[in-house]
Parts: structure tokens; C-alpha cells; sequence
């Protein structure tokens, strides 16, 4: 007997989105926003059409601020605030910005590793800035770095253009050294910092001009 099932309707809705604004549905999952990143707005989905249209970021309370609720006062210019009664208050643990230049320094490698003038040797510059979620402070996260997870690998310095934060400034090593000298601080002091959600933060990675050179 022949089939008589005419339905060739195969979608698969199961990873469709309907966004609780503009109430528009079958959104992929890639077009929407479902984190909880959205202040007084919880847990909705909200595509991305709605969430770059009527929301703001903000980076005082890591979250997304709708556009009716906004205030310059509370949210707007946070990073790049250069007010002289909000800049950060020194620490020991921070250098200045032209202090501690790694640019002498024998670079690290792994025991196993044939190192020579040849080798590939990179230099980490990480600005961070302080989350404003961190239960610890800008002099506490420096000292932790500096005295525990990147102890005698790496340093922190000033940079005016970070706000509350600092750059982290790392030997020259190998990329075998780099790939295990970052565990420790990924696992404890990383989670209080963020580079990567502003204009004022970024990562600048420095390689050795031998390795470039004609042999």
C-alpha cells in the first residue's frame, strides 16, 4: 500500500527561540541572547535585534541596561572616567608604567625544549580591569599575582588608559612555557578580572625578532 503521509515538513523547531520583547519566534539559538546578563530583565530571551536596538551594556554592573532605565550618571563613561578623585590609589605590588622591562632577560623554556637564537619566544601584555562584581580590590588582585599565581614569571604596571585595573606583564618565554605558566592564575585570580568587554583593555603579544631572521 503506498504512503499516504504527505507531511514533508522536517524543521526542527526543539532549538528555536521566541524573544519575550518583540515577541518574534523561530530565532536560532545564535540569535539569541539567553544569559542572565540583562539588569530587572532576568532570564528572558531577547534576540539580538532588541538587545543592541533598546539595551546599553554597562560595565559598572556587567550587564545590559534597557535603554528607558538607563543614567550617564550610573553607567556611562565608567572606564574612561579620568577624574583625579577616582583614579586608583597606588600599591607596591603595581610598578610604574616604564618600570620593569623584561627586555634583558633570558627567556624561559621547558627542559625537554631545543631552545636556540631560532626558537620562538612570545611576551605577554594582558591589560585587565578590575570586575565590578570582585569581592577583592585592585592592590589585593596584584598582590596575588605577583606573589602567588605568576610569581617571579610576571609583573603588574600602571596603565592611566585601564581605569581600575592594571597590565600584566610576563617573561619572554616559549609558547610550550606560556601554555602551563598561566594555570594557576586562570584558576584563581582571572575570575575577578575582564579584558575583553571595553575599548580600554586589550592583549598585546611580543615575539623575539631572531625568530624572524634569515639562517
Amino acid at each position: 500500500m503506498p504512503n499516504t503521509n504527505t507531511n514533508t515538513n522536517t524543521t526542527n523547531t526543539s532549538d528555536t527561540y521566541s524573544c519575550e520583547l518583540c515577541h518574534n519566534g523561530n530565532f536560532a539559538r545564535e540569535d539569541m541572547s539567553t544569559e542572565n546578563t540583562f539588569e530587572d530583565f532576568s532570564g528572558v530571551s531577547v534576540c539580538r535585534d532588541c538587545r543592541d536596538n533598546e539595551f546599553r551594556y554597562s560595565d559598572r554592573t556587567e550587564s545590559y541596561i534597557h535603554n528607558d532605565d538607563w543614567c550617564d550618571d550610573d553607567h556611562d563613561d565608567y572606564n574612561n572616567d579620568d577624574r583625579e578623585d577616582d583614579r586608583p590609589e597606588p600599591s607596591e605590588y603595581i610598578g610604574g608604567y616604564m618600570s620593569g622591562s623584561f627586555r634583558n632577560t633570558r627567556p624561559l623554556f621547558k627542559p625537554y625544549e631545543n631552545f636556540d637564537h631560532r626558537t620562538l619566544v612570545l611576551g605577554i601584555e594582558d591589560e585587565v580591569q578590575v570586575r565590578g562584581s570582585s569581592r577583592l580590590g585592585r592592590d589585593d588582585l596584584a598582590y596575588n599575582i605577583t606573589q602567588n599565581d605568576l610569581k617571579d614569571f610576571a609583573i603588574c604596571k600602571e596603565d592611566s588608559s585601564i581605569g581600575y585595573g592594571f597590565e600584566i606583564v610576563s617573561k619572554p618565554a616559549t609558547f610550550e612555557y606560556h601554555k602551563t605558566a598561566w594555570d594557576i592564575f586562570f584558576q584563581n585570580s582571572a575570575k575577578y578580572l575582564r579584558s575583553y568587554k571595553d575599548a580600554t583593555t586589550g592583549l598585546h603579544i611580543h615575539i623575539n625578532r631572531s625568530f624572524f631572521q634569515k639562517h
